[in-house]
């Protein structure tokens, strides 16, 4: 195409001598055509120049307007960011407190049932505990503490702990002196 527009360029150069020339010579019908060929490639070479200027600004107000809608893009990806970033959050704090609404209700049952198991007598307290792990899955639990009380024999409570760490092989079995007054033992489940 830039070839073209020279020649058409260089065409208007040599129909407007030819006009001028033939004016010189009297010829004024000649020096009009050579002067209407002239124009007509000037035209033509002023049109395909704008043609051009219009398509490279059509370019550029093209590539704008992609990294305008580029950019809104990245405005609006790091605004979804941000809104998972506060949702994880949300959720993860969600998931916080409802562990601990299921470790007061463990307690609470854990509380309630001692409660029950403590009332039966030292010769059931073996049983009555093993039955109690049971009910509160002593095996899904980490660690197992065994509290016991003051009046609670040291050998029930080697017994005691021996039986859970043979029943629940996964879990860590602590027996710890609590020297509560009131019960033989409390368990606490982790």
């Amino acid at each position: 195409m830039h070839c073209r527009v020279m020649d058409t360029l260089s065409r208007h150069v040599y129909y407007r001598h030819m006009a001028e020339d033939y004016l010189h010579l009297g010829m004024s019908d000649s020096s009009a055509h050579y002067a209407r060929m002239a124009y007509e490639d000037l035209h033509k070479y002023v049109d395909r120049r704008t043609e051009k200027r219009i398509l490279e600004l059509e370019r550029q107000y093209d590539i704008a307007t992609k990294d305008a809608e580029l950019e809104r893009v990245r405005h609006h990806r790091g605004l979804l960011s941000l809104v998972l970033v506060i949702s994880l959050l949300l959720v993860g704090g969600l998931v916080v407190l409802l562990l601990n609404r299921e470790q007061k209700l463990r307690s609470e049952r854990i509380t309630r049932s001692f409660v029950q198991a403590s009332a039966k007598t030292h010769q059931n307290t073996l049983s009555q505990l093993k039955t109690l792990a049971a009910k509160l899955n002593a095996g899904m639990a980490d660690i197992f503490i065994i509290f016991r009380g003051a009046d609670a024999p040291s050998e029930e409570a080697e017994a005691l702990k021996s039986a859970f760490e043979k029943e629940y092989p996964a879990t860590e079995v602590i027996l710890l002196e609590g020297g509560q007054p009131v019960y033989d033992y409390i368990l606490l489940l982790c």
